[in-house]
């Protein structure tokens, strides 16, 4: 469900039946907005899951090679060294995934992982950021709509 200048709310029709649908709206960008903290891995699935930062959907592209859905980030970590382990990373991914995966800090890997807000430093969700998200996308929509 697209986010667009007529899906925010506005203060008067706040009590209207678009509610429900601004609010469905809301729920989306939130969960479109947010990814995967790695930590030891463990609840991360490779494939799945929400947890390359720099991918615009935060999730890894599929190499045409086959995979397990059920294959967690943790078989990508060395847990001896505290490193990932880039042979088995470059062999499963494509290039720039690779950049991204190996830019991903491993702190210590006993830490658990954690769903966080891409959209601020410290990984917390706030109204404020998700209101000016919200904003700049129906900003962009408003734009690409007078393009045409």
């Amino acid at each position: 469900m697209p986010l667009t200048a007529h899906s925010l709310p506005s203060r008067r029709n706040a009590s209207s039946p678009n509610q429900i649908r601004c609010i469905l709206n809301v729920r989306y960008l939130v969960e479109a907005s947010s990814r995967w903290r790695v930590g030891n891995g463990e609840s991360i699935h490779i494939w799945v899951d929400r947890w390359v930062p720099s991918s615009t959907d935060f999730c890894p592209k599929l190499k045409p090679t086959g995979y397990d859905e059920s294959s967690r980030v943790a078989s990508l970590i060395d847990h001896d060294n505290g490193g990932w382990r880039v042979s088995t990373i470059r062999s499963l991914f494509y290039p720039l995934d690779v950049e991204a995966i190996l830019t991903i800090p491993l702190g210590r890997t006993v830490d658990e992982d954690s769903l966080i807000w891409h959209f601020k430093l410290n990984g917390r969700f706030s109204v404020r950021s998700a209101h000016h998200l919200a904003l700049s996308i129906a900003e962009s929509s408003l734009a690409s709509c007078s393009d045409q």
